[in-house]
């Protein structure tokens, strides 16, 4: 009985936490608004912020944290199109290379 209590404590502080970094509930935090070419264009909903976001050789870069590693970044990353693209390029980069004939 004790060990329930603790672990709906220890919940119940992990809900607290995450709640007022804004991860939980798990609402959205970006929208996207347009993908063309190399570029995304995300609307922040927690701020109210358009972010650029630009699809480059070295993986995605947000124009607004100036970063590859940005919750932007993370957000993109998972955009089915992105997978999908991410996807190709990895198929096209590492084709085994043909054998010699002696």
């Amino acid at each position: 009985m004790f060990h329930t209590q603790v672990a709906a404590v220890v919940q119940d502080a992990m809900v607290d936490y995450l709640t007022k970094k804004g991860y939980y509930p798990a609402t959205p935090r970006f929208e996207n608004i347009v993908a063309e070419g190399q570029k995304i264009v995300l609307k922040g909903l927690k701020h109210k912020v358009m972010v650029v976001v630009t699809l480059g050789n070295r993986g995605p870069y947000c124009e607004y944290d100036k970063s590859l590693d940005c919750d932007h970044i993370k957000f993109v990353k998972v955009m089915p199109h992105v997978k999908a693209q991410k996807k190709r390029l990895s198929h096209n980069t590492h084709r085994p290379k043909p054998s010699k004939r002696s």
